[in-house]
């Protein structure tokens, strides 16, 4: 019985059971990458730290012009007294801003702006580097290693070209013979690595360098970030005087391209729970269409006293065997793919050994095995539901169609033939069709949460909210020559910056360019010293987005990140004691003093870097600020004189002298990364759901015209068409396609909404996270994409009704 049962099954469902056998390799897939990319994330980031033996931070100095060697000791001297820090090891570099660095593929440098580089020669005791084969190298003459993340954003391969330009004016040109990998990157401090003799060559063309100090410490805080600020703390305060560059090293998920990678994570481990429910769905309709089929043999064995369990292992074998053919068919590919997932999406990660990567495809494969067994057993339950009278006589022994409360055709005339029995089939059988609306709800909330997720970080409102950027309304980036041409001209780059808004204005064009002013500070709270980064200028104190008070307005009144705020106790009103460098009266000297201020309102600020505090305009001019940023970007006029002003903006200057970027393109300026990615998951998604939806809109399509033939028959011998027919299935799915989607924005906004913003506010170490839905893509196209997917699949799946007919009915 069982070979009848299996060849007749396969020879009957061929196209159900490959998308079924389809269905658990791709689950398994997506199981095993999420759990090497999770594993990853909480295993291997600590193996990658011992591989590299990564320092805990660096310290960038400049050296001493009159006594280097004395300025050095008393570094190191400073450091140990710091009783956390274990080891320090010191190295020359030459530190590089990007105007002197050019690629081959790209050959402006504005989004290189933001992080540091050093030349420096191969490391040899601390922070080692791999190549993308996690194995060490060597870089020879003419030649340069170049950071994975910078390959990426440059788009530089092996074989590239990279120029250097010194501070003596010559370019040095070095071809890129290997891509590395080093934690030390993570937190934008970039080595390119040359041989010893282009070292020494290039540092005689340096006449400026530096010395890099990195620092291991030992510490047994629960969180590791609040214990290294600790540290970092007195580090600021014990080298005041010597304005060092502080970088995190061991921070690989704390960095944006770590938050994507965290995400990237969890969306695959949705995306394989997402494929699991849609095997649930279909080895559930596939086993009842199989019972229905053999229900007269089922209660004859009934009959004769056979065991449940000896006929249940009939419908059950196959099924395992797909599942355990599907998972180790998905190992090979899992390795693979994973291995391309971790390097498109996290950088600076030694891939794990061969072993755990099988280990771990095992394990994901176990996962799946034991979820589609335990799905083939729940639905086994149905044979306990027939008895020897459903053998006899069928299990359906009444009519299909009965009358529904306050619900009749002459009622409901006007609506059609086609419509009623559409409503009348949901609302009498609801429970038939349940699965089907949580697969289309399942699949379609997964493309709106990761819709929500890109409106929500892809935007002005994140630059403005959490990165503190103000209104950024255009990009303004001068090239590195004219900005200091401009800056020698006005004294600083708040001055240059300064000159630029003159011209606008002169030119009768309204626009205006801010700045930020700040120096790292010390805030004491309670009697324990914070650094912070204390903002001052004549910025637009309204731009700063306020969660809770009002902006600060007096000298004394101050804005802090509420999660800074939360951590340390302070509420609104409360005094907090901060020192910082005040001009003297000469405006010329400047003296350490220590004031006290209001805390008048909070903002949200990404809370694993220095807490940002920020004055009033009355307080302006009064610090020694030490850098500057830049703040709101603003063109004051209607939006449809905006481009007008833009053109005119971009004539007064040449394109080398500054490039100016549409309000329409500043989201791909300051995140590319993010869209990017966002972008790639939304369509690996799509085209996942899109195949999933359509396989089971399909099988429920023919399964319903199975079931149904005898109804169909029926209408046709009382003169109704096909169409009818037809039409009553497709207003059917299409009624329950949009309540799924109905429910699917509504879960999507209760439940996803509140995962989502936990989790971002976690991640992002903020208080709260605000989701951003855009009624366009999330109430127009995404349903219109789904409304029309189903019809386009559908109405062909309706052409074997053409061939029902009464007659060829035979248990009529």
């Amino acid at each position: 019985m069982f070979w009848r049962m299996l060849k007749r099954d396969l020879k009957d469902k061929k196209v159900l059971n490959i998308v079924l056998l389809l269905f658990m390799i791709m689950a398994s897939i997506f199981m095993s990458i999420c759990l090497v990319m999770l594993y990853c994330i909480v295993v291997q980031t600590d193996i990658t730290y011992e591989s590299c033996n990564s320092s805990d931070l660096t310290i960038t100095l400049e050296q001493s012009v009159d006594d280097p060697e004395g300025n050095r000791q008393m570094v190191e001297e400073e450091l140990k007294k710091i009783p956390e820090i274990t080891q320090i090891t010191r190295r020359e570099v030459v530190k590089l801003d990007s105007g002197r660095v050019r690629f081959d593929n790209s050959p402006e440098s504005g989004f290189l702006d933001y992080f540091r580089y050093v030349i420096t020669g191969l490391p040899e005791n601390m922070n080692l580097s791999y190549n993308m084969e996690d194995r060490p190298f060597y870089v020879e003459n003419g030649h340069v290693a170049i950071p994975q993340r910078i390959a990426e954003l440059t788009k530089s391969n092996i074989g590239d070209k990279m120029r250097i330009t010194t501070q003596m004016g010559n370019v040095y040109e070095l071809g890129i013979s290997e891509i590395f990998k080093n934690p030390v990157s993570s937190n934008s401090l970039y080595y390119f690595i040359v041989s010893e003799e282009d070292r020494k060559l290039l540092y005689s063309e340096f006449p400026l360098k530096s010395d890099l100090y990195e620092i291991k410490a030992d510490f047994k805080e629960s969180d590791y970030i609040d214990a290294i600020m600790d540290i970092c703390t007195d580090i600021m305060q014990l080298l005041e005087e010597s304005h060092g560059d502080i970088k995190l090293t061991k921070c690989l998920f704390l960095s944006d391209t770590g938050i994507i990678a965290l995400l990237v994570s969890i969306i695959l481990g949705f995306i394989a729970v997402f494929l699991m429910a849609m095997i649930f769905i279909t080895i559930s309709f596939n086993l009842k269409s199989a019972i229905k089929r053999e229900e007269r043999e089922i209660g004859m064995m009934k009959a004769i006293g056979v065991h449940s369990f000896s006929y249940k292992i009939l419908f059950a074998v196959k099924y395992f065997a797909f599942a355990v053919v599907g998972g180790l068919l998905s190992i090979p590919a899992a390795i693979w793919l994973g291995r391309i997932f971790i390097n498109r999406f996290m950088y600076d990660i030694i891939f794990p050994s061969l072993n755990i990567c099988i280990i771990i495809s095992i394990l994901g494969m176990i996962i799946c095995v034991f979820f589609i067994a335990l799905i083939t057993i729940l639905s086994l339950r149905r044979i306990n539901r027939i008895s020897v009278m459903d053998a006899i006589h069928g299990e359906n022994r009444g009519e299909r169609f009965k009358k529904l409360s306050g619900f009749s055709l002459y009622k409901a005339r006007r609506t059609g033939i086609p419509m009623f029995l559409a409503l009348s089939d949901i609302l009498k059988k609801l429970k038939r069709y349940v699965f089907l609306i949580l697969a289309y709800v399942f699949g379609i909330s997964i493309i709106l949460l990761v819709v929500r997720t890109k409106d929500s970080v892809c935007s002005a409102d994140y630059l403005q909210k959490y990165l503190i950027m103000g209104r950024v309304e255009f990009a303004i980036e001068p090239s590195d020559e004219y900005l200091a041409k401009l800056c020698q001209k006005a004294g600083s780059l708040e001055g240059a910056y300064k000159l630029i808004n003159d011209n606008f204005a002169a030119n009768g064009i309204p626009a205006h360019v801010e700045c930020k002013m700040y120096s790292i500070s010390n805030m004491i709270v309670d009697g324990k010293s914070n650094v912070v980064a204390l903002y001052s200028g004549n910025y637009t104190v309204d731009d700063l987005v306020i969660t809770k008070g009002h902006a600060p307005k007096l000298y004394n009144e101050i804005a802090i990140p509420s999660y800074f705020a939360k951590n340390q106790g302070i509420e609104l009103g409360d005094t907090v004691s901060i020192s910082f460098k005040k001009y003297d009266s000469n405006h010329i000297t400047s003296s350490e003093v220590t004031e006290d201020f209001i805390v008048t309102c909070y903002l949200e600020s990404m809370g694993s870097s220095v807490s940002q505090i920020f004055t009033s305009n009355e307080f302006n001019g009064v610090q020694l600020a030490e850098n500057c940023e830049l703040f709101s970007r603003v063109i004051d006029c209607n939006p449809d004189e905006y481009d007008y002003y833009f053109d005119r903006m971009q004539s007064l200057y040449s394109e080398d002298e500054i490039k100016f970027v549409h309000k329409d393109d500043v989201v791909e300026e300051y995140l590319g990364d993010y869209v990017s990615v966002f972008d790639l998951l939304i369509v690996i998604l799509s085209i996942v759901t899109a195949a999933v939806l359509i396989s089971l809109t399909v099988l429920y399509q023919n399964i319903f015209i199975e079931e149904e033939t005898s109804d169909i028959a029926l209408l046709k011998s009382m003169g109704f068409s096909s169409l009818t027919a037809k039409l009553w299935h497709y207003l059917r799915i299409l009624i329950l396609v949009a309540v799924s989607i109905v429910l699917a924005n509504i879960f999507t906004g209760v439940v996803g909404g509140y995962v989502l913003a936990k989790l971002a506010s976690s991640i992002m170490r903020v208080t709260e996270f605000t989701v951003v839905v855009n009624p366009i893509s999330n109430f127009i196209l995404i349903p219109a994409a789904v409304l029309a997917l189903v019809t386009v699949v559908t109405i062909p799946a309706l052409a074997p009704m053409n061939q029902i007919q009464i007659w060829r009915v035979k248990d009529e």
